[in-house]
């Protein structure tokens, strides 16, 4: 018997094969260009989207069966079936038809009806901001809220038209002034949102600047900072900020200019007026602020250097800071290294500020008057965090810091072990240029090895510990140095 071998076009209903045959109309085009021997292209011809289905059934119908179906399941399905059309040329009929259970009673079809608004774009920024404005109406609407606020996020600049209704969003659910609660998720989701517009929600951070109230004033100064460069056209409105009399929005508009850097070189001139304020918050702010704007600037390191010498030390201690890298820009940056040293070679250098890799010769120089300015008082509490602070800058920046390799010397004759170490290590990192180093590191060394009874004080440093940590880095610290300068040889 033979037996007769079916085909798969053999068991398909010719109807469907014929419905494929016209939705997938297939033309050949040859576009060869001139001089070339490409074969030619094939294009699908566009398919009128009336006669697109979804499970057979038009848009149409599963709009139909969404506004007039009861059952929450049926209406869900519908649900995902709209969303389908509405990525497929139906994107302002789905939204307005999704936007319709918003107000539905039933918790899941509205959580879905806003994640499915969110993947609409444009279309549905309407929708969602009249949604928005009617939940901060009606505070039991938290869901609500808190979906059209992850919605307008998600389609991102396109949602321009909302940022306004999402600024006011952020400002109601803010803590009030003074007080240092922890944001709300609410909050954490309407400044997501702004951040995700990014350069599309300045013109409404702008206007806040101008003529809000100061919850308004503080909120748009907070995001300017964290949007930075792309908020520049901003930098006009900050610098009337920096004139007014209260110093907390003089010095956020100062930290917002910071994260703007090179952009906000307009703003050099009143900042370095800040320097000379009453106010040593605000003036260490603008300290801040003008390095990382206008780090090559001669005038600027001129008064910079001037500045730290201030005798609370918090302008030296918040200029240190500016010179660690921003945690966003330092993960970023470390993201992208390999291999176990590469890896410790190139975090080191990514979480140093840009300014400092950029010019690290006036960073030194700044460090060298940090070293010297009454801040640096190692018998406080903020005078040893400062000096853990210079020397881990010195020691990134590696040979680069061959100019305080004099400072650091001193420092590592200093009575307390912990700033000898630190003051070691950095003279280590510096390496073959630190060899002026030498003859204390030795001494150091040969010192730790002695018994602890009888170890000399010579350097007018208290004794090492029996546990010869001090030895232990001095040791280190010259054989780089020594082994950087053979090689150098």
């Amino acid at each position: 018997m033979v037996r007769h071998r079916r085909t798969f076009a053999s068991g398909v209903p010719r109807v469907l094969l014929a419905v494929a045959a016209v939705a997938l109309a297939v033309e050949a085009i040859a576009e060869e260009p001139a001089g070339t021997s490409r074969p030619g292209r094939v294009r699908v011809a566009a398919v009128d989207a009336q006669r697109l289905r979804y499970e057979g059934k038009s848009f149409a119908q599963w709009q139909e069966q969404f506004l007039t179906e009861l059952e929450p399941t049926s209406r869900l399905a519908a649900l995902r079936a709209l969303a389908k059309f509405g990525r497929h040329g139906y994107a302002e009929e789905s939204a307005a038809t999704i936007a319709t259970a918003l107000d539905d009673d039933h918790s899941e079809l509205v959580d879905s009806a806003l994640a499915e608004l969110g993947g609409l774009g444009e279309a549905a920024v309407p929708y969602l901001v009249e949604a928005l404005e009617r939940s901060r109406r009606e505070p039991k609407q938290v869901a609500v809220r808190r979906g059209c606020l992850a919605a307008l996020g998600r389609i991102g600049p396109k949602a321009e038209s909302g940022a306004p209704a999402i600024f006011e969003t952020l400002v109601d659910l803010a803590a009030p002034a003074g007080e240092s609660s922890p944001p709300s998720k609410d909050v954490e989701l309407a400044r997501d949102a702004l951040l995700h517009l990014g350069k599309a929600a300045v013109p409404t951070l702008i206007a806040a600047l101008s003529g809000g109230a100061p919850p308004s004033v503080e909120a748009s100064l907070m995001l300017l900072q964290a949007l930075g460069p792309v908020a520049a056209e901003a930098v006009p409105a900050l610098i009337g900020i920096l004139a007014r009399d209260e110093a907390a929005p003089r010095r956020g508009a100062a930290n917002a200019l910071s994260a703007m850097r090179e952009k906000a070189a307009p703003a050099t001139e009143p900042l370095l007026g800040m320097l000379h304020d009453p106010n040593v918050e605000v003036r260490a702010d603008a300290a801040a602020a003008l390095w990382r704007i206008a780090p090559g600037s001669e005038s600027v390191l001129a008064a910079l250097g001037e500045a730290v010498r201030e005798k609370s030390g918090l302008v030296a201690r918040r200029l240190a800071l500016a010179f660690e890298a921003p945690p966003a820009e330092a993960a970023e940056r470390s993201a992208g290294s390999y291999g176990d040293a590469m890896s410790r070679s190139h975090g080191a250098e990514t979480s140093l500020d840009r300014s400092v890799r950029e010019h690290p010769h006036a960073a030194v120089a700044l460090l060298l008057e940090v070293l010297r300015s009454p801040g640096f008082d190692c018998s406080r509490r903020e005078g040893r965090e400062l000096a853990t602070s210079v020397m881990g800058i010195v020691q990134r920046l590696g040979p680069r810091a061959e100019a305080a390799v004099p400072a650091l010397i001193e420092l590592a004759r200093h009575k307390l072990a912990h700033i000898r170490c630190g003051a070691i290590d950095a003279l280590g990192a510096v390496g073959a240029a630190a060899r002026d180093a030498v003859p204390v590191l030795t001494e150091l060394v040969g010192d730790s090895q002695r018994p602890y009874t009888q170890r000399r004080t010579a350097l007018r440093i208290q004794p090492v510990d029996p546990s010869d940590t001090v030895g232990r880095h001095a040791a280190a610290a010259l054989a780089r140095i020594q082994g950087d300068d053979a090689q150098d040889r």
